[in-house]
């Protein structure tokens, strides 16, 4: 099976409620996936793309078979073909000739192009791989430091994003209970352990690994807050 073909076999299993895909490599993103997000509605529109960085030079030194034109353009092909969708993907800074210019782009492009969900990583350096003997390695400090300044852009990009969903319906997860009226779950936009969480607020008791329908009534930095809608009160 090619991966769109795989997908749409499973959306034939009845039990089968959501699929996510995570880990696709920007460079091998066909036609016929996109497709498949577009047409399969038990396929999430949540797209997991692990770019690593955006600066032609350092995209080179790391070995990526693409460039920031292929990238902007598959950007915007999946945002211009999938409907609601969701776009996480994961950087590293401190890679070995990663100058403080390649850094500024990388920041910039965050900005220009925001991710709903994004990971920064600081390179490390292993015993054995390419880039350990690599000339112009990084200082721990300057890593740190540009670890934090991506982070503190995707946060402000994150709290603003996250408001789209507000006064919205979703189908959600219920995942966890806190309290009588309180329970985490998520819906479609957040993957398990590396996302947000949704924080659901219901007078009736609720059901770990029930799907449910919510209402979006706010928004934090990264996690949402809805409320339970009780179809069965309708």
């Amino acid at each position: 099976y090619n991966l769109h073909e795989l997908i749409n076999k499973l959306s034939e299993i009845e039990d089968l409620k959501w699929i996510r895909v995570l880990y696709l490599y920007p460079d091998n993103f066909s036609d016929e996936l996109i497709n498949e997000f577009k047409t399969n509605s038990k396929l999430l529109p949540y797209v997991d793309i692990p770019l690593q960085h955006i600066s032609n030079n350092v995209l080179k030194r790391m070995n990526r078979h693409t460039n920031k034109n292929d990238i902007i353009n598959l950007l915007n092909k999946l945002r211009n073909n999938i409907q609601n969708i969701v776009i996480r993907t994961t950087f590293i800074v401190g890679f070995p000739g990663e100058t403080e210019s390649d850094f500024n782009e990388l920041n910039e492009f965050i900005q220009e192009y925001p991710f709903d969900k994004l990971g920064v990583f600081s390179y490390s350096r292993e015993e054995g791989t390419p880039a350990y003997k690599m000339d112009s390695q990084i200082d721990e400090e300057t890593k740190e430091i540009r670890r934090s300044k991506i982070m503190e852009t995707q946060k402000t990009v994150s709290e603003k994003l996250c408001q789209r969903f507000i006064d919205r319906e979703f189908e959600a997860l219920v995942e966890e209970v806190i309290d009588d009226t309180n329970y985490v779950g998520r819906i479609y936009s957040d993957s398990p352990e590396i996302d947000g969480v949704l924080y659901i607020e219901s007078d009736s008791k609720l059901e770990i690994g029930s799907f449910i329908k919510v209402k979006i009534i706010d928004s934090l930095e990264y996690d949402l807050i809805g409320e339970y809608i009780d179809e069965r009160s309708k």
